[in-house]
């Protein structure tokens, strides 16, 4: 809360460069002016490699922990077609302190092309519904202007031995 006793939004802005490696950070009207970077090397998981009885033994064993996912198949969202999945876990009743089951529904939407998240929906019944969504996708080039850090804001080198 503000001065003014409100609640109000944090933004900060996060920008990484895949050919520097590095990660910009600053957070809007911060009063500080100051914005970071880090050097963030990619994390590259490895392809998993699955087959069709550990892919059965999975959902076997999610479905035991009342985990239950579906397919949303595809649709449209900012531009680009996104395949959409919903995962349903239901905590029983006395299972987690609770005297209600608790209902935590996940519904992510990828863009597969892109390898982008473009919406995310997560409703639980204990921390209420959050929603993020990309709303404007441009896949051209964009301006660099776009990536730097504010003016006045000065930099703080959040790993100085590189």
């Amino acid at each position: 809360a503000r001065e003014d006793g409100e609640r109000h939004p944090v933004v900060q802005i996060l920008v990484y460069d895949p050919g520097t490696q590095t990660t910009i950070s600053w957070k809007v009207d911060d009063p500080a002016r100051v914005y970071r970077s880090v050097h963030t090397a990619p994390v590259r998981p490895s392809p998993a490699k699955t087959d069709e009885q550990s892919e059965a033994a999975a959902r076997s064993a999610m479905e035991q922990m009342g985990i239950h996912t579906e397919d949303l198949g595809s649709k449209t969202i900012a531009g680009v077609v996104a395949d959409g999945t919903r995962t349903v876990q239901t905590v029983p009743a006395g299972q987690a302190g609770n005297n209600q089951p608790i209902k935590i529904v996940d519904e992510t939407w990828i863009a597969k092309d892109l390898n982008l998240e473009v919406l995310r929906v997560d409703d639980n019944s204990r921390t209420g519904r959050v929603v993020t969504e990309v709303v404007g996708l441009k896949q051209d080039e964009p301006d660099p202007a776009l990536f730097a850090p504010p003016a006045g804001y000065s930099h703080a080198d959040a790993n100085p031995s590189r």
